[in-house]
């Protein structure tokens, strides 16, 4: 009964004193942060979301060069010839009062306003004037001029919207491509944040079993050392609560290095400018729940088809290619187009004149045809045409083998999400058994029944428990974020709209 008693006042007097490291730990991991902070922060610091939003953004400079083809050019012209043509001699002898050299001045000037149009009709209005003052000019100066308007429109190869604006198709299609890009890369930055925040909470959780466990063991120490002084325990108990001793300072030493460095990895994927507080340590507040969801994995292979960036990336791809083909397959045509012109001329001695007799279109002007353009063998174009076909069947076929991918990805994270959930319940027993092992154990040391090292293997336990408990809580909440990706949700979940800007 004496031996009891003073067991248990030694043990009182050990377990009161408080643990210097776990204060100094405290006092270290003193900056508190959610993880959606830590989101927030990696969608305005990320340097892979910089990177990745710039696509977007050329393609729309992509899109306004095909747009460009069909602006309209305004051109102008503008010219003086001055000419000095020697006569026959003979015709010189016969013309005495004409001199043996004609001379000839030309003022040229020709503005223009040419384009195109979506269906492929090509336009040019033109406008000439001329003013000619020489030996065959009658006065001082002679003005010619007109307005004509010329188009071309394509009948068979480069005809309609469909030849047209491909171009432009391909582009915008190439746009929503690099958007649906950027929401991908979104989804893989708030999912490893999500991760990296729940693998610092761990480290953090398995420092502070380690401190238990390192508490536990000074407190073993000490109170073999009390009872070896009294008589009541052999010295070779203190030996190996020693040993126990510094293999959880050991232990204890690896958490705080594992915690900085899930805290460097979490800070790389919040952005160089994390701006919050230089390099101290960060404190999760928000801690791993273990509530259950409803699996539903129909409505999430559904929601995946739906929502999956890379999924409609590749059905992006498979139109981008069916746009290709019913161009290439018009090229394989020959080319036939319609053209003609019409326009009014006029001439006078002054300019004024010449523009009233172009106003009062007196001279008109017209002309229509045909031009055939018939390739002999026509190889580039149907290699075109075939490689198109080519491309767009092993796009179809990528979206398939896309389709597979999202299945099977989704139904593992329902499967593990399913499984690791079961694991909290089976960790959460194992760590109560293993509490009730270790009370026991001391209890049995107390009463001289057991050992130091079997009191050690007992707290070991414990530990390993513990952890295996944490693990599995950390384990299911990173399976909810990876299942989040696997459908494509994760935005949906947290509020965040991609557009197209």
């Amino acid at each position: 009964m004496l031996r009891t008693l003073i067991i248990y006042c030694v043990i009182a007097v050990t377990l009161a004193a408080p643990h210097p490291l776990a204060r100094a730990a405290e006092r270290e991991l003193a900056q508190s942060i959610t993880l959606q902070q830590c989101i927030d922060q990696a969608l305005t610091g990320s340097l892979d979301l910089k990177i990745e939003r710039t696509g977007p953004r050329i393609e729309n400079w992509s899109i306004l060069r095909e747009r460009s083809v069909f602006e309209p050019v305004l051109t102008g012209q503008a010219g003086y010839q001055d000419t000095q043509n020697p006569l026959d001699p003979t015709a010189s002898a016969q013309l005495s009062n004409r001199p043996p050299v004609i001379h000839q001045s030309t003022l040229s000037m020709n503005p223009s306003l040419s384009g195109k149009l979506p269906t492929g009709t090509e336009f040019n209005l033109a406008a000439n004037e001329n003013r000619f003052h020489g030996d065959y000019v009658s006065s001082n100066f002679l003005f010619n001029g007109g307005t004509v308007l010329t188009m071309s429109q394509p009948l068979l190869k480069n005809a309609g919207f469909g030849a047209n604006l491909a171009g432009l198709r391909v582009a915008r299609k190439n746009k929503e491509i690099a958007v649906l890009g950027l929401t991908h890369k979104l989804i893989e930055v708030i999912s490893d944040v999500g991760t990296a925040y729940y693998e610092l909470v761990f480290a953090i959780e398995n420092h502070k079993a380690g401190l238990e466990g390192l508490r536990s063991a000074e407190n073993l120490l000490r109170e073999n050392r009390s009872l070896v002084k009294a008589g009541l325990l052999s010295p070779l108990e203190v030996t190996q609560a020693e040993a126990g001793l510094a293999e959880r300072q050991e232990a204890v030493i690896m958490a705080e290095y594992e915690i900085k460095e899930r805290t460097n990895a979490l800070r790389l994927l919040m952005g160089s400018d994390v701006g919050l507080g230089g390099d101290g340590e960060l404190l999760p507040v928000d801690l791993p729940a273990a509530v259950p969801v409803n699996l539903d994995q129909p409505a999430s292979i559904r929601t995946a088809l739906e929502l999956r960036p890379d999924y409609l990336q590749a059905k992006k791809i498979v139109e981008q290619q069916g746009i290709l083909v019913k161009y290439n397959r018009q090229q394989l045509w020959p080319q036939v187009d319609l053209r003609g012109s019409y326009g009014w001329n006029g001439v006078s001695h002054a300019f004024g004149g010449m523009v009233d007799d172009v106003a009062n279109r007196d001279h008109p002007s017209w002309s229509v045809g045909v031009a055939v353009v018939i390739p002999l063998g026509n190889g580039r174009a149907r290699a075109d045409y075939h490689t198109a076909k080519l491309n767009e069947e092993r796009a179809l076929w990528g979206l398939k083998r896309q389709e597979q991918i999202v299945v099977v990805e989704v139904a593992n994270a329902i499967a593990q999400t399913r499984s690791i959930y079961k694991r909290i319940e089976a960790t959460q027993v194992a760590r109560r058994l293993a509490e009730e092992s270790l009370q026991a154990e001391q209890k049995k040391l107390r009463e001289g029944l057991s050992t130091s090292f079997l009191v050690l293997q007992a707290q070991t336990q414990l530990t390993a428990a513990h952890t295996s408990e944490i693990r599995a809580r950390v384990s299911y909440n990173q399976a909810l974020i990876a299942l989040a990706r696997a459908e494509g949700s994760t935005l949906r979940q947290h509020g965040i709209v991609v557009d197209d800007k």
